[in-house]
């Protein structure tokens, strides 16, 4: 959960403010965000050849060598994007390697509630994630690391699929990550974390979901009121300032997602709690992203998100 800091409000908003918190689990979330379709992965791409590697340097789940003729990276990274319940990152490192990391929901776990409220329900994270490779890259070397994630999780990113689907086309994409580029941290740990705006002036909502069923509000807040930036800025969140909030993480521990939306006009014309449930807050960001996407395609909402994982210090 977050422990929040700032400029006090009323006593009142303090109070209510820090019950909502208390009642927090994981916390915000994409790796940065989903990283962007290089130009040059727009094109088929030929392929290299499978690694060989020495013994005991093989890449995890590396492929057996085969004859490959061609590699779409931009298919793939499209389709991990599509994936029901995930947020998974793709990397091409220069050796050929690619990297595959991530979270997912363990649907072939479902029904094991006490394992699915720890987001280590089973191992078929990975499992929905192979298939995908096969299509469209078999027999290129890859490393894959994919964390299962609760099922809570869930219906925030449904809601946000259309808007992640529309951030693949932006150049540059919504990019969120943490300031220090770790994903782990222990309770007391400040957390601090930078925003990429997307290539249009926006106006940025970060928000943190919580498997407990609440959400809180990281910007706007009762402190930032205005979430714009300019197109490709870069905006810090958490610095420990007079005029801003800043975060530290504490109880309850577990996963947590970070979601920022970008749209050319605010969400909300109107501020929302800093902290309310999610069951209250889903509907009406589904009806704010429908209306914002009507104004065409090149305002077209953008979203990003980011999984951490907090542990007791």
């Amino acid at each position: 959960m977050l422990e929040r800091g700032g400029a006090p409000g009323s006593p009142e908003r303090c109070r209510r403010a820090l019950a909502l918190a208390a009642l927090l689990l994981p916390f915000l979330g994409d790796a940065g965000g989903w990283p962007a379709a290089q130009a040059a992965e727009a094109e088929t791409e030929a392929a290299v050849q499978p690694i060989t590697a020495d013994p005991g340097g093989a890449p995890a789940d590396a492929a057996a060598p085969v004859s490959v003729t061609k590699l779409d990276l931009a298919a793939l990274r499209a389709e991990l994007a599509g994936l029901r319940c995930a947020v998974i990152e793709l990397e091409r490192r220069e050796d050929g390697l690619l990297v595959v990391s991530g979270n997912a929901w363990d649907d072939g776990a479902a029904g094991d509630a006490e394992g699915d409220a720890r987001g280590d329900a089973g191992d078929g994270a990975g499992a929905r994630v192979r298939p995908i490779l096969d299509r469209h890259a078999p027999g290129h070397p890859h490393s894959l690391s994919v964390a299962a994630i609760g099922a809570a999780f869930c219906e925030p990113l449904a809601v946000l699929a259309d808007a992640r689907a529309a951030n693949l086309r932006r150049s540059p994409p919504l990019v969120i990550r943490t300031a220090s580029g770790e994903r782990s941290f222990k309770g007391g740990d400040r957390l601090r974390f930078e925003i990429e705006a997307p290539d249009f002036p926006a106006h940025v909502q970060v928000d943190f979901y919580g498997s407990d069923g609440n959400v809180v509000h990281l910007l706007p807040n009762p402190l930032e009121t205005s979430g714009r930036m300019e197109a490709g800025s870069v905006r810090r969140l958490g610095d420990q300032t007079a005029t801003g909030r800043h975060w530290s993480v504490g109880p309850p521990y577990g996963q947590e997602l970070i979601v920022a939306v970008a749209s050319g006009t605010p969400l909300f014309t109107a501020p929302r709690p800093e902290a309310e449930p999610i069951a209250d807050y889903l509907p009406e960001l589904r009806r704010a992203l429908r209306a914002a996407g009507v104004e065409g395609e090149s305002l077209s909402p953008v979203a990003a998100a980011l999984f951490l994982v907090t542990a007791p210090p």
